[in-house]
């Protein structure tokens, strides 16, 4: 019975995915689904609520989110800060909803490093502000590559600062999450090796066999690209930019008929 090696072709099909893989997929802190305890809260004088936060890697913020109630009307400046205070983007909201999650859009995208502490806030002119008390008391946000510290670690976190005017917010009180989040995008990474266990192998023809593949990148983390199955001839049911993660089958190669 006829066998045929199956590395090539696997390689091939993976080669293709590595732009899937690699491609960059935007994080936050929250998702839509998680809302305040308490929606709203005032009124008070004006103030400044935000929440500090690192990431794992280096990547650009595009837009800032913060959760609202009805009473606290907009239009909001959203602002990005370095922890020391210097002002990296500000950017005014346009086309908030009555109440929920709104998003700010930056006009560039800035830049930040991994393992640095940045604050992102919005202003709250009518005093009305959505919070969780003692939210970052115990522990803090982990949602990789985004991670907002809990307030022992970071010499308190949500934070706050009154005034009518552009200032950092540095105060923290109760530990209370004000629902301030980021848009982040990570830098995009390059694949530089795939392993392939076992390292070769041959089929019977029409038969199917697996493989375990891992793909490293030039950050040195790596992404399990298992989910191939090889036989004889491919058939393919999505394109190549949705390959990741899918199943290929390899259905028997038949013989041609005989001349008559």
């Amino acid at each position: 019975m006829a066998t045929r090696s199956c590395r090539s072709l696997l390689l091939a099909v993976l080669l293709l995915a590595t732009a899937a893989a690699a491609a960059s997929k935007p994080s936050t802190l929250f998702d839509p689904s998680n809302v305040p305890t308490v929606v709203d809260t005032g009124p008070d004088a004006g103030v400044e609520v935000g929440v500090k936060f690192k990431s794992d890697v280096n990547g650009a913020i595009s837009a800032i989110r913060f959760y609202k109630a009805s009473a606290n009307a907009g239009p909001h400046v959203a602002r990005l800060w370095t922890i020391s205070g210097t002002l990296l983007a500000s950017a005014t909201s346009s086309n908030e909803t009555s109440f929920g999650w709104q998003q700010v859009e930056l006009s560039a995208p800035v830049i930040i490093n991994a393992g640095v502490v940045y604050v992102a806030s919005y202003h709250a002119n009518a005093g009305h502000y959505s919070f969780s008390p003692q939210y970052f008391a115990q522990s803090g946000v982990d949602r990789p590559p985004l991670h907002a510290p809990a307030s022992k670690d970071a010499g308190g976190n949500g934070v706050y600062a009154y005034g009518s005017t552009c200032v950092l917010p540095g105060g923290s009180n109760n530990s209370a999450n004000y629902w301030v989040d980021v848009v982040f995008t990570p830098k995009d990474l390059a694949m530089v090796a795939i392993t392939v266990k076992p390292a070769s192998a041959s089929i019977v023809a029409g038969a199917s066999t697996s493989f375990t593949a891992t793909g490293k990148y030039s950050d040195g983390s790596t992404q399990d690209l298992t989910g191939w199955r090889c036989g004889s001839r491919a058939t393919r049911a999505s394109p190549p930019s949705a390959a990741l993660g899918r199943r290929w089958e390899f259905p028997e190669e038949k013989p041609p008929s005989p001349p008559a």
